[in-house]
């Protein structure tokens, strides 16, 4: 699970908190533990920061030691929460790109959750557009643009700029009628 905040341990090194989860695993020895470890830390761009611990390096660099952390233990799905939300926009377009690249590797399903609907149509290949109080599926809509993806090529295209359309609209129908509900329900507290 990815989280909003890397939630990286801030004692050990940027090597060892991918380590950490790896090292409980008695089906992995410590040099399988050494070559995954090597490997998330070169897709991440971050080899020569091994060393490094949190408080020295950047928040994107901490997130995407957290990401790597997360490919690394290989799971069969993998739960994303907003987990570029803090991040400034070049940050967020590198990390998606390096989303991209682990996802085409290892080919895991991701839920991941976002309020940013280009976001949601850059990496998607399903977007499911939720109602308020109560959360319900309120539409599920296919992404259908070509993979691989080049997060900065992909912006340019009709068909993004559709798909985004599309969802604004969706959730501006849905704004409405959350704003409609809650002025009915104040007016019956008068």
């Amino acid at each position: 699970m990815v989280f909003q905040e890397h939630g990286l341990f801030p004692w050990m090194t940027l090597k060892d908190n991918i380590a950490f989860p790896l090292q409980n695993d008695p089906a992995i020895d410590r040099q399988q533990v050494e070559k995954i470890c090597s490997h998330f830390l070169q897709k991440a761009g971050l080899s020569k920061f091994a060393d490094y611990f949190p408080h020295q390096v950047s928040g994107g660099m901490k997130q995407r030691i957290s990401i790597a952390r997360s490919f690394a233990v290989d799971p069969d799905i993998l739960l994303m929460d907003e987990p570029f939300v803090f991040l400034d926009y070049q940050n967020r377009l590198l990390l998606q790109e390096l989303l991209l690249s682990l996802w085409q590797d290892s080919n895991k399903t991701i839920i991941f959750v976002t309020h940013n609907i280009n976001e949601a149509v850059s990496l998607a290949d399903r977007v499911m557009i939720m109602t308020a109080h109560p959360g319900k599926v309120k539409t599920n809509i296919k992404i259908d643009l070509p993979r691989p993806r080049d997060m900065f090529e992909i912006r340019k295209s009709t068909e993004y700029t559709e798909y985004v359309n599309h969802i604004t609209d969706l959730l501006k129908d849905e704004m409405i009628a959350t704003q409609q509900q809650a002025q009915v329900e104040t007016s019956h507290e008068i």
